[in-house]
């Protein structure tokens, strides 16, 4: 073995790294089984990704300053961690993939446990005794020389071929085998030249920031690993894109991505691939002081030992979007998103290539882009928005039905951003539906929707509203006090057109909504998840839809939100 990487002597910044993924070590200790060496969840349940964590435990023993430098009882967590990987190998070096639900996938090669089993050799390897060392290195040898031979000289534009070519070149580098590094190059080189002009690589015809952000992250290691320039462009323009679409308190914004709804939390994945610039370290800073926040006892981030292993280097304090009070955007003609005060609003104009949409409809993976707008607040997260869904019309930020024909997704879009307010207009065959934003002041923002053309049978808009469960609901006119929204009890509040004496408002939590004529709020709606076996999501990921009625006339409809 050759080229692993020592940790340096931390900076500041650095040191908080290790300050955060020390945290993590004590979480690690109550899931080890020492029956198995398995790092179970919660719920008791296993999948290979859990073994990851050896690698920032690797970090954390083999870098001296750390609480956890030479500590006996780490070493026992990364080698029977380790041991648990080689253990769960067949003869061909995969593993069958089991999700902590005991769901079943398929045999693989498990790319993202490989690299951080592979990091954690490079760490260890002067740590382990000799058989175990041996044992694991069979167990990467086995496994990368198997997906060398399975992906073979044209591999499919993927994210998981990307992550494998980057530990390819990784595992080249350690076991000093050129053909793994041949490999992995070929493979990068391949992959980075079909990073779209909008800087992210496309899935189901279109972005998708979560995966985007794998490319980034194997992009950004093998220029590390590698020092090729010919990765800078394509992380530059990665950078733009992601930067742009995040949210300011570290998650990915989701009304852009056709594969995954927003699940909150701090981006960290990709991070190794801002790294070589100023602006791209301004933001891991960002990022992990947003990730401090969000978990302050810390844990065991991998993306993070990323970080510290291969990119230190001063992480410099820059203007970003997330940190203006004032800030508007419009990113090639496809979003546009605005920071004004404690909003941040993004308009999505990215729709599924045409060529794409027929095999999209036969993928469990891909979504329908049909959901446009996000709405988030400082003091509430996301208000508005949550992603798209699959088959399922209640997530569409318009609907317009001619006869049999239901349109969701748009043909085409146009985005106008003014001073004041953005306007997002879709058209839907000869329909025009327009949506606009527009913050009135630190509590209040204005959703107003219109629709002009040809007439239509139903013309539909609506929004969501994530992460309601459990909060409460009132509405004028009720007696009744609040009612918490339950998962599992259906509600239908309308407010007919004729009514015009009604107040027409319901607050939910902390969010007051007041309403047009022709309005309704549904709840629960449950989106499609591809990531489950039966496609099933859980209580926490139901969303309220509010709807509104519109006519091809341009009379406008305008909702008023407030966050008390």
């Amino acid at each position: 073995m050759s080229g692993s990487a020592s940790p340096a002597a931390p900076n500041p910044f650095h040191q908080s790294i290790l300050t955060f993924l020390s945290g993590g070590v004590e979480d690690a200790r109550k899931r080890f089984d020492a029956k198995t060496g398995r790092f179970l969840a919660p719920n008791g349940g296993w999948a290979v990704t859990n073994q990851d964590i050896i690698y920032p435990l690797a970090l954390l023993y083999a870098t001296p300053g750390t609480k956890w430098h030479n500590d006996a009882s780490v070493l026992e967590l990364i080698q029977r961690g380790g041991d648990a990987l080689r253990d769960w190998q067949d003869d061909t070096g995969r593993v069958e993939f089991i999700k902590i639900d005991g769901s079943l996938w398929g045999k693989t090669y498990m790319c993202w446990s490989m690299y951080h089993w592979v990091e954690a050799l490079g760490l260890m390897r002067n740590h382990l005794d000799p058989q175990r060392r041996q044992r694991w290195e069979e167990g990467l040898r086995l496994a990368y020389f198997g997906v060398l031979a399975e992906l073979g000289e044209n591999p499919r534009i993927h994210n998981i071929p990307a992550w494998h070519a980057m530990g390819m070149t990784r595992a080249g580098q350690l076991f000093g085998e050129q053909r793994l590094l041949d490999g992995g190059k070929r493979i990068i080189h391949r992959i980075a030249a079909t990073q779209v002009e909008d800087g992210y690589w496309a899935e189901g015809g279109g972005p998708t920031t979560l995966y985007s952000l794998v490319y980034v992250h194997a992009l950004g290691l093998y220029y590390f690993f590698t020092h090729d320039q010919s990765a800078l462009p394509y992380l530059q323009r990665a950078l733009e894109f992601h930067v742009h679409f995040t949210y300011p308190d570290g998650a990915q914004v989701e009304t852009v991505d056709g594969r995954v709804r927003y699940h909150g939390g701090v981006a960290t994945m990709g991070l190794p691939g801002f790294a070589p610039f100023e602006r791209g370290r301004a933001f891991i800073r960002h990022q992990l002081d947003c990730l401090h926040e969000h978990s302050p006892n810390g844990g065991l981030n991998t993306h993070f030992a990323d970080i510290f292993q291969h990119c230190l280097a001063d992480t410099p304090k820059a203007d970003l979007p997330q940190q203006q009070k004032l800030y508007t955007y419009i990113h090639r003609n496809h979003a546009m998103m605005r920071r004004q005060g404690p909003w941040y609003t993004c308009c999505s104009g990215y729709l599924t290539a045409t060529d794409k949409l027929a095999s999209n409809e036969r993928n469990r993976w891909y979504l329908d882009r049909q959901n446009y707008l996000s709405v988030w607040h400082e003091k509430a997260g996301l208000v508005i928005g949550g992603g798209n869904s699959k088959g399922q019309c209640a997530f569409s930020t318009f609907e317009v039905v001619d006869g049999r024909v239901i349109r969701i997704q748009a043909d085409s879009a146009q985005l106008e951003q003014s001073p004041e307010r953005d306007t997002l207009r879709l058209t839907y065959g000869q329909t025009v539906c327009e949506v606009s934003v527009s913050a009135l002041d630190d509590r209040r923002m204005e959703i107003t929707f219109r629709a002009t053309g040809a007439a239509s049978d139903r013309i539909r808009a609506a929004f969501t509203l994530p992460h309601v469960a459990g909060k409460p609901l009132s509405r004028f006119g009720s007696d009744a006090a609040a009612t918490p929204l339950d998962p599992l009890r259906s509600m239908e509040l309308g407010w007919p057109a004729g009514d015009t004496k009604t107040e027409r408002w319901a607050r939910i939590g902390q969010l007051r909504l007041d309403l047009p004529p022709e309005s309704a709020l549904d709840w629960p709606e449950y989106p499609f998840n591809p990531y489950a076996i039966n496609n099933m999501s859980e209580a926490n990921e139901a969303v309220a839809i509010v709807s509104t009625s519109l006519s091809a006339d341009a009379k406008a409809k305008t909702f008023l939100l407030t966050i008390d």
